[in-house]
Parts: structure tokens; C-alpha cells; sequence
């Protein structure tokens, strides 16, 4: 903990127990927003780039544009336009960023994409933290003081404004302030939904197959958690002057204390963890969720290893299909007549409510985390020299420079020779220079080419001799045959 003159500060490193999808609402199309790779020496999977206008346009050029409008009017793939242009293109080349599939039999058409940063990096939202720890405040304070108190259900507002405050003014969660938690990489997933029928439990056929783009298991992201205990202070006066003091029925001040945060949350989750195996049993362990239910109970046994002063267990996020991430508190909290009247109102069904759960590949869940702890802000990478820096872009790591490749003859009409893009003062509109390598280094020769598509300077290309002088050796006229 960090203390100043008006904050209390925290830091907390943030591990994913199992993957995490928070969406940013968008669904990327699969050949228009996002080109399918095949596997590679250095990527065993297939990869989804999400392609970069820019860089695609910067290949293509002003002429193919009418011809890619087509190819997506058809549904066809912009990545054999692209490779007609470049056949050696790799991800890196028309992509803002890679995402891996996590999967290898299924045909994906479309995924929800993760809420990324203005970095372009994935991340869990303080506001997303700052509602799960909400809930689990919200649950524990209400079954403190048991659920046997009858109440109708126009009445859990007024409850939720007994525990919390009823409007800005009296907010007590106002004071609980964390930072976003950036990541680096995402891989797509594959959900299942399974569903329960007459027969028992079975994966859901569905024509729309759902995938998602998570933060996978094992990732690491930091965030900072303030408590502007100046603020609270002044509160504090102002209450014991004007004698408006009051307890909000979760904190016995009117400020949250991060220990009890802390505690609240683990005991929370790990509670509902414990609830979700139980509920498993009761169906008689299906085991279609066999792989599924293994990695709870493994989930569970490490979270049972937490110290809750330091550590807890929390789950955030969509596509879990089970109600525990905000509602589970109305069953253990409400009177049972009570919650009965909801689950009839919500589900007029005999089955478990709701009767599907959404999972990942027929066996991870989703959204679990633990939170921990740390003395100092992790939120930068370390270098070793000591600096900071922020997470390191995403993509290829860039192709090692190979030295050209020099023509060592005849020169005459018809030779293909490899050249670079070497632009100079006279260059004007589409007429660009190119440097030729002829037979060794020093006696490269520049020839002008009219070519309307933009390149980076020092891109390597193919031309062809068209025109040269007999007596000097001089080229007089290229004509391009393809990028390397």
C-alpha cells in the first residue's frame, strides 16, 4: 500500500484462472475485418488479423480498389486478392494486430472482439472490477442478516440504496476508485453452450456457432486501486456537525476499508465456486462437463490456498451463462417463497434456471481471476537497464534483413532482376526510382518506374529490363513484376 497526504493506494497484480472475454460490442467479419492465416513454423494455429485499412490499401493500390469492393460484394477471400499482389505476405503485413485461434476444428465466420485500449491492448475495465466487488458486497451484506426476512420485490431498490447509498451524494462504492488492468495478447475461443434437456445434458446445435475473443488463461495485468481517504474524512465531518451520520449496512464507516473489500470478495466467489460444483452433483456429474468440472475443482483447490488478506478469488466477464456474477445474491438473500415467485416470473420451466451454460471448447469456464496483493505498481513492463515501458505491440516479430540478391548477367530485354524502392528529389507523382542490384555492390543503377501504388522506402521488388543501351549498359526502361 502507497499512503499520500489525500489517497490510499493499492496495487494489485491480476492472474487469469481461466479465460476472460470482455466485449467491446463489435463482431469482426471474417474476410473484410480479419484475414485468416494458416499455421506457420512459428504459429502452430491458425491466426485471425485484423486487418489495417491502411496497410491493406498501401498493397493493392488506388487501381485494385473497384476489384476488392467486388471480391467483398461476393463474399470472397480479400487474402488471395492481396496474394496475387504479394505471394509471400505474411499477418504482420496487412494487420493492426494477431489474435490465435485456440481451436483447430471448427470454421469461425465471424468473433465478438475484446475491449481493447487506445494501445490497442486488452483490458479489464475499473468499472468491471469496481461491479464485481460491488456484487460480492451486496451478497455477503445481505445474507449477514439471513434470509429468512420476507420482502416483495419492489422492495430490493430500497434495500440495495440501505447497503450502497441513494444517489451520488451518499454513494459509498464512490470511494472505491480502480484503474483498468491492461493485458498483451487475446487467442479466439470456441463456446459451447450446453443446454438441459428432458434427457439429460447436451451441447446445444445452434446456426450461429459463437466465438469469442478472450485474455487466456495464465495472463498477468496490474492495476492500481485508490481510496481518496481525504475525501471521506471531510465526509465524516461534515456528518458528525450536521449529525447525519449513518451506517450503510456494509462498512461500519461511510468509506470502504480495502481489508474487508478483500476478504468479502474471496469469500464470495469462493462461496458461489463451491455453489456452481455442488449444483454439478446434483445433476449427477454429467459427463459431457466432465473436463469441465475437473477445472473448477482445480480452480477451487488453488483459490482455498489464497490468503485472504492478500489474495482473492474473483469471476468478471461475459459468456459464463450462470446468474452468480450478478444475481446469485436474490437466492441465498430472499425469502424462499419469495425467490420462488422470481424463478417463475424468469423461468416457467422445471429445469435449473438458467437451463444453459456457456463454456469454452466443451471444458474451460470463463472469467475467473485472482486478484493479489503487490508492494508497488506493476502496471509497466521493467526493463533491466531500470526504465519503464509499456507493454510491447502486438504482431510478428520482424523478418531478419537478408542482403540483396545481385545480377551478375548478361543484361538485355526480358531479365528479371530484384531491385528497392529508393525515392529521390525528381520523383513526382507516380513516377518512382528504383535501385537495381547489378553485378556487386557500387554499381547499383537507379531507373524511374511509373508505379501508382505506395511502398515503404527499402521495399524489396522483381522488375523486368524493358530497354537498355548496348554500348553503356545503361537501363533505360523497367516494368514491375511483383513485391518480395
Amino acid at each position: 500500500m502507497e499512503e499520500t497526504q489525500f489517497n490510499e493506494v493499492h496495487y494489485l497484480e491480476i492472474e487469469t484462472l481461466s479465460p476472460v472475454h470482455v466485449g467491446s460490442g463489435n463482431r469482426l467479419k471474417r474476410d473484410f475485418e480479419y484475414l485468416e492465416f494458416p499455421p506457420t513454423d512459428g504459429n502452430r494455429r491458425k491466426v485471425a488479423a485484423v486487418t489495417d485499412l491502411g496497410k491493406v490499401l498501401g498493397i493493392l493500390g488506388e487501381g485494385r480498389i473497384p476489384q476488392w469492393l467486388t471480391v467483398i460484394d461476393r463474399g470472397e477471400s480479400t487474402l488471395n486478392l492481396l496474394r496475387q499482389v504479394r505471394p509471400s505476405i505474411r499477418p504482420a503485413d496487412i494487420s493492426s494486430r494477431l489474435v490465435q485461434f485456440a481451436f483447430d476444428d471448427r470454421r469461425m465466420f465471424e468473433f465478438k472482439e475484446m475491449i481493447l485500449n487506445g494501445d490497442g491492448l486488452p483490458y479489464i475495465p475499473g468499472s468491471s472490477l469496481k461491479g464485481a466487488f460491488r456484487t460480492a458486497l451486496l451478497a455477503e451484506g445481505l445474507q449477514a442478516k439471513g434470509r429468512g426476512f420476507r420482502t416483495s420485490l419492489s422492495d430490493w431498490k430500497a434495500k440495495v440504496d440501505k447497503f450502497f447509498g441513494a444517489d451520488m451524494n451518499t454513494e459509498v462504492m464512490r470511494f472505491l476508485i480502480p484503474s483498468d488492468a491492461n493485458f498483451v495478447q487475446t487467442e479466439c475461443l470456441a463456446i459451447d453452450i450446453l443446454n438441459r434437456y428432458h434427457d439429460g445434458w447436451g451441447v446445444k446445435e445452434t446456426k450461429d456457432p459463437l466465438f469469442v475473443e478472450a485474455i487466456p488463461a495464465g495472463a498477468k495485468g496490474f492495476t492500481r486501486l485508490v481510496l481518496p481517504k481525504v475525501l471521506f474524512k471531510e465526509l465524516e465531518k461534515t456528518h458528525d456537525q450536521y449529525g447525519k451520520q449513518r451506517s450503510h449496512g456494509i462498512f461500519p464507516r461511510n468509506a470502504p476499508q480495502w481489508p474487508q473489500v478483500l476478504r468479502t470478495t474471496h469469500a464470495h466467489n469462493l462461496r458461489l465456486l463451491r455453489k456452481e460444483i455442488a449444483f454439478w452433483a446434483s445433476e449427477s456429474n454429467p459427463a459431457i462437463a466432465g473436463d469441465y468440472i475437473e477445472r473448477l475443482q482445480k480452480i477451487l483447490e488453488k483459490a482455498e490456498r489464497f490468503d485472504p488478506e492478500k489474495e482473492a478469488l474473483m469471476r468478471l466477464g461475459f459468456a459464463t451463462g450462470w446468474k452468480s456474477i450478478t444475481g446469485e445474491w436474490q437466492e441465498d438473500c430472499m425469502h424462499p417463497a419469495d425467490f420462488k415467485d422470481l424463478m417463475l416470473r424468469l423461468n416457467p420451466t422445471p429445469f435449473a434456471y438458467p437451463k444453459t451454460r456457456k463454456l469454452a471448447h466443451c471444458e474451460q469456464p470463463l472469467g475467473y481471476l485472482r486478484i493479489r496483493h503487490c508492494e508497488e505498481d506493476g502496471r509497466k513492463v521493467r526493463r533491466k537497464n531500470g526504465g519503464d515501458t509499456p507493454f510491447p505491440p502486438i504482431g510478428d516479430p520482424p523478418p531478419p534483413v537478408q542482403p540483396p540478391k545481385y545480377h551478375a548477367g548478361p543484361f538485355r530485354k526480358g531479365v528479371e532482376v530484384e531491385a528497392e524502392y529508393c525515392p529521390q528529389a525528381k520523383d513526382q507523382g507516380a513516377m518512382k526510382t528504383f535501385k537495381l542490384f547489378l553485378l556487386e555492390p557500387g554499381k547499383e543503377q537507379l531507373v524511374l518506374l511509373p508505379y501508382r501504388t505506395e511502398l515503404v522506402i527499402g521495399q524489396r521488388v522483381k522488375v523486368r529490363i524493358n530497354d537498355i543501351d548496348a554500348k553503356t549498359g545503361v537501363i533505360r526502361s523497367i516494368e514491375m513484376r511483383g513485391i518480395l
